[in-house]
């Protein structure tokens, strides 16, 4: 963890660096950048590793946490938002966004998941987006299969916005 912050410190520029306040500043909005750019993706994930944030930043200024933690902390969610796969929240079989979102939204049933997975990737054509017919299509096939319209509408929007 020590070398991969090193690292990072060189990569910045020398005023940067050796101001402890600005460094982590600098920090905290590339993750909460990264969070926001792909909360789309998917939103349950992302929207976790915000309270994480949030959490870790309030822990700071309750100064809770010396510098050292804090910024161990830092890069401990900068690797979950930048690396989800590697995040150890996902198993071995969700290996790509859509089935991670789908993971999420499913409440974590890897089964279902993958069994819903494939029959969308083969029942859903890839243009779905490009007619209001086949969106509709979509929507009415998926709420055969899952019977939570507020889920059934995070998977549509999950489809939407990702392609794997």
């Amino acid at each position: 963890m020590a070398k991969g912050l090193d690292n990072a410190k060189k990569a910045l520029p020398e005023k940067l660096s050796k101001n402890k306040k600005a460094l982590s500043l600098a920090i905290e909005n590339n993750i909460a950048s990264t969070i926001s750019n792909n909360k789309i993706l998917n939103p349950r994930y992302y929207s976790k590793m915000s309270d994480l944030l949030e959490n870790l930043i309030e822990l700071k200024k309750d100064e809770n946490l010396n510098y050292q933690q804090y910024l161990k902390h830092l890069v401990e969610i900068a690797i979950k938002v930048k690396n989800p796969e590697k995040s150890g929240e996902y198993p071995e079989s969700i290996y790509n966004v859509r089935l991670r979102g789908l993971y999420d939204i499913l409440d974590k049933n890897a089964g279902y998941a993958l069994m819903l997975y494939d029959f969308l990737n083969s029942e859903i054509p890839i243009d779905f987006m490009e007619s209001k017919m086949k969106q509709r299509e979509f929507k009415i096939l998926l709420n055969k299969y899952v019977n939570n319209a507020e889920k059934a509408e995070e998977i549509f929007n999950l489809w939407k916005n990702t392609n794997s």
